[in-house]
């Protein structure tokens, strides 16, 4: 049994998959696995994009940071 905020999950899900998808311009693939441990959850979704470029590494978790023209 988790305690969590389905709406956020779900939206936070959401977003992840929609931010690789967009980052796959000439289509690709998107995977989502998700793995149950003792006391937790595991999610992991990966895409075949291009990737972050290193010198955007560390600025990729700022809320307000984004490489898109609109956010």
């Amino acid at each position: 049994m988790l305690k969590i905020d389905r709406e956020k999950l779900t939206q936070a899900l959401i977003n992840i998959m929609k931010n690789g998808m967009q980052a796959m311009e000439h289509g690709g693939l998107l995977l989502i696995e998700a793995r149950s441990f003792r006391d937790r959850v595991e999610v992991v979704i990966s895409d075949s994009g291009a990737g972050i470029p290193p010198d955007q590494m560390e600025k990729v978790f700022n809320y307000y940071y984004t490489t898109k023209a609109t956010g």
